[in-house]
């Protein structure tokens, strides 16, 4: 069974749920997660999360990600180990990723970053966490949900989530408050990503040693 390395908060508690035994690592949003805990579990690394569509991609997706870019350049997974995740997770699409340090919430922002970077869909932790493993000697591929697809604007969030990843419920509450409808399409879908986060969590804890 691999470890996972899991987005501390909602994600974490889904995998918590869905795979009591596993050993699971909770990590901190965005550049933070490069901050390792001083021991680390022995074997295979899974990252799982949820992510955002930056085109074609419809939220409820899985993706096992080909490689990673941010500003630093591009980190690319082992094509061997990719293809035993692939055979475990065969409804996954494989993508390619970009990592950011904020929350993207606008349609228009996500074809910008499509544009710039290639890349199919964007997280605020992989690259940052990876290459922090790579240079503990540990490979790890990642495996992410999409929440929400690159169609529509999410609520105005960008301030509801503090430098530690942790929510901020008023900030939360008023983006909410200013876009209902975009705010009931963004809670519905996170739900079904992250029931869905805990099933392939599952799945990998059987298929994956």
């Amino acid at each position: 069974m691999p470890s996972f390395f899991v987005p501390q908060g909602a994600e974490e508690r889904a995998v918590r749920r869905a795979v009591p035994r596993a050993t699971v690592v909770a990590i901190r949003a965005g550049a933070s997660a490069a901050n390792l805990p001083a021991a680390l579990p022995d074997g295979q690394v899974v990252v799982l999360g949820l992510c955002g569509a930056l085109r074609d991609l419809r939220s409820g997706a899985c993706v096992i990600y080909r490689d990673a870019v941010d500003d630093l350049g591009r980190y690319t997974f082992d094509a061997e180990l990719l293809a035993e995740l692939h055979a475990a997770l065969p409804a996954a699409t494989l993508v390619h990723a970009c990592t950011i340090e904020h929350v993207v919430t606008r349609a228009t922002e996500r074809a910008a970053l499509a544009a710039a970077y290639g890349a199919d869909v964007v997280d605020m932790e992989s690259t940052h966490l990876v290459r922090a493993l790579a240079l503990r000697g540990h490979s790890a591929l990642v495996v992410r949900i999409v929440s929400d697809d690159a169609a529509f604007d999410l609520p105005p969030i960008e301030d509801a989530f503090a430098a530690d990843g942790n929510i901020r419920p008023l900030h939360l509450a008023r983006a909410f408050a200013a876009k209902p409808r975009a705010a009931l399409r963004f809670i519905g879908n996170a739900r079904r990503a992250l029931t869905l986060l805990g099933i392939t969590a599952a799945l990998l804890s059987k298929d994956v040693g």
